[in-house]
């Protein structure tokens, strides 16, 4: 066998490598096991540079085999699992899980069976082959990489006090004083008000002074105006990376602006609503594009790094991606912000109790739509919320919510009573629209009586062997046999987990039988951890259940969906970051792992991802000094949006975000408080 073929054995080692590094955080078994044939393949490949013949090459690829099969094996367990158990919810999941292990399988198992199969000398890749492709696989990075290195560097100067003078020179202040700065300078200042951009003005002198005096930003339009001035760092040139459409900005989302051949677009504008779309550039991996040519930017030719500030009458904040820059991570930062959260609910509620579903950013005007099950979480934490404040106007808010609940509450002849969703035309009732409101009423500690019938319908929907049964038959008031929804367990055990505590009666057995299920063959590990499908409510509910009967059910099942999710997890600083309403279910999961650990004294990753995320929901929080960029502050102010471009708020996102940073600030302040967990 020729000796280059040892090249081969150590590119199969860094696929070993990566294999494992990506198992590993989902069932540490398989990751040692991709580990020890990598380093299998290492050895192997150097026997064979070294002329040493191909005995040690042969048992890396008969171990890299084996552990292809053993964790392909395990794949497919799993994914034939989903197929059958949860379709037609997870079952387009479960068939995607299947055909991504086909995908991969080649390059695990390809280069090992051929070089078993190879006996004779000659038949290897030749070595000018090989460097080839390694030179193709370097390149495209290495394009890349030259396309983001800067090529000018600005002095560091004072941009808040800029900016504060810029605005007090605006507004008609006649003694503002511009500060000092020496070095090359580029300034570009936006005027706002209300959402709209009034002017944008880009200065390049030699020192601030200079730049400062070169702004004009035309007469001063009154109340709810403000200034949005970017200072550049450094510059670079924007050149395109091959096979990429013409014109492709490739910069830093929402730090970034671009420069054009007669000025330079701002964060704020660059990176605005209706400017940034999502585009597909790989299998599965969207990233944000922006389109700076709509802005009549004419031809763009640079990007320029910027430090941003806002400055109004109600003073001078930091900026981020073109909004006032969140407050430092603590447990006063996010219980504050789940507070203006709640308001924002309150204040956007009609008198009937119904929440406005979507409110449009930045408009503020409210959108169309409702969803009976998230009206009914959202009135969770808003009891929860007042729990943990006891603020009066969230209270209120909280008991209109259940109010509007109660009104949609339907009766069965047995003493059941179940929310009724009148948007539903299927004649089924949903067991989670009813789990939901029972945590909000036994969290408020009111309707007894209701908390009972309630309670009584939840656990009907639990049979013999403990499985939660999603979807009741509204006209016979019976559970039929039906596929698995993983929601229907996690709600189902949440809310009998909250009526035991309530000390409601009649719901223990049906709590015993659910706990013991998902303990057992609910889902089959170590496969699970793998992947799952969406199992975020079973990590609530093994938490709730940990502090009410001390059996964590479903811990086990929450783990293994951390795990098969781990890579979803937020990369602080990094330039692109989950849209936090869909991350902040997630979040929820990793802080009630972060809380079983601390309620046991054990030591993991759990409780810095739970940080993590509690930096990112803070980053899209609506804050009061974004007045002048949100056309109705009082609709949006407490909201919290997806991303920075994405800016509409929904009452769901709203209540998964408030309620993780309600974990968040337990975890931080390291003690049980009232309504912080489920």
């Amino acid at each position: 066998m020729n000796r280059w073929v040892g090249l081969v054995n150590l590119a199969q080692a860094a696929v070993y490598g990566a294999f494992g590094a990506y198992l590993a955080t989902r069932w540490t078994p398989a990751g040692w096991m991709f580990y020890g044939a990598a380093g299998l393949q290492v050895i192997g490949g150097g026997a064979l540079l070294a002329g040493k013949g191909p005995g040690l090459a042969r048992v890396a690829s008969i171990v890299g085999l084996v552990a292809s099969a053993v964790v392909i094996g395990l794949h497919l367990q799993v994914g034939v699992h989903i197929v059958r158990t949860f379709t037609p919810v997870g079952g387009r999941q479960g068939y995607e899980l299947i055909t991504g292990v086909g995908a991969a399988a080649p390059w695990a198992v390809f280069f090992p069976i051929w070089q078993l199969a190879a006996s004779r000398p000659g038949r290897a890749t030749g070595a000018g082959t090989l460097v080839a492709l390694v030179l193709a696989a370097l390149l495209p990075p290495a394009l890349t990489w030259q396309a983001l290195s800067p090529t000018r560097t600005y002095a560091s100067v004072d941009g808040a006090a800029a900016a504060s003078f810029l605005f007090a020179r605006w507004s008609g202040d006649a003694s503002a004083t511009p500060p000092s700065g020496d070095g090359p300078v580029l300034l570009v200042a936006t005027a706002v008000q209300r959402s709209e951009v009034l002017a944008s003005r880009t200065a390049e002198a030699g020192s601030l002074p200079e730049a400062l005096e070169a702004i004009d930003l035309g007469p001063f339009p009154g109340e709810g105006a403000a200034v949005h001035l970017d200072v550049a760092r450094v510059e670079g040139n924007l050149d395109t990376p091959p096979l990429v459409p013409a014109g492709t900005v490739l910069a830093r989302p929402g730090a970034d602006g671009i420069r054009g051949k007669d000025r330079v677009l701002s964060t704020l504008e660059a990176w605005s609503q209706g400017v940034v779309t999502n585009r597909q550039v790989a299998p599965g991996l969207s990233l944000p594009v922006t389109r700076p040519r709509v802005r009549e930017l004419n031809v763009p030719v640079g990007w320029v790094r910027m430090d941003s500030y806002l400055a109004s009458a109600l003073g001078t904040v930091r900026a981020e991606a073109g909004w006032s820059a969140p407050p430092a991570l603590s447990a006063d930062a996010v219980r504050e912000a789940a507070l203006v959260g709640g308001h924002h609910l309150a204040v956007n509620m009609a008198p009937t109790g119904r929440f406005a579903y979507v409110v449009k950013g930045p408009s503020g005007r409210h959108g169309g739509g409702y969803n009976f099950p998230r009206h009914a979480g959202a009135s969770w934490f808003l009891a929860r919320l007042a729990s943990r404040t006891g603020d009066a106007e969230i209270a209120q808010a909280a008991r209109l919510a259940m109010d509007f609940l109660a009104e949609h509450t339907q009766r069965t002849e047995d003493g059941r009573a179940y929310v009724l969703d009148p948007t539903r035309r299927d004649g089924k009732v949903w067991v989670g629209t009813t789990a939901l409101a029972l945590l909000a009423f036994t969290e408020a500690g009111i309707n007894p009586e209701l908390q009972e019938e309630y309670a009584r319908f939840i656990a009907s929907a639990v049979d013999a062997q403990g499985l939660v049964r999603g979807d009741m038959d509204a006209r016979t008031g019976t559970w039929p046999v039906q596929d698995e929804v993983t929601y229907a367990q996690g709600q189902g055990l949440l809310g009998l987990v909250a009526a035991e505590r309530a000390g409601v009666p009649g719901v223990t057995d049906a709590l015993q039988r659910a706990m013991d299920y998902v303990d057992d063959g609910y889902w089959p590990l170590p496969a699970a951890n793998f992947h799952t499908l969406d199992e975020h409510w079973m990590c609530l509910a093994a938490a709730a259940a940990q502090e009410t009967t001390g059996q964590a059910a479903g811990e086990d099942v929450c783990r293994a969906y951390l795990a098969s999710v781990a890579m979803s997890a937020p990369t602080p600083g990094g330039p692109i970051q989950a849209p936090a309403g869909p991350a902040a279910g997630l979040a929820e999961a990793v802080i009630a792992q972060a809380e079983l650990d601390r309620r046991a004294g054990r030591d993991g990753p759990y409780r810095q991802r739970a940080l993590d995320y509690g930096e990112l929901l803070l980053a899209n929080l609506y804050q009061a000094t974004d007045a002048p960029l949100v056309a109705d502050p009082p609709a949006l102010i407490g909201g919290f949006r997806d991303r920075p471009w994405s800016l509409d708020v929904r009452v769901d996102a709203v209540q998964h975000i408030a309620c993780a940073l309600l974990g968040v600030e337990v975890l931080l302040r390291d003690e049980d408080l009232p309504g912080g967990m489920p």
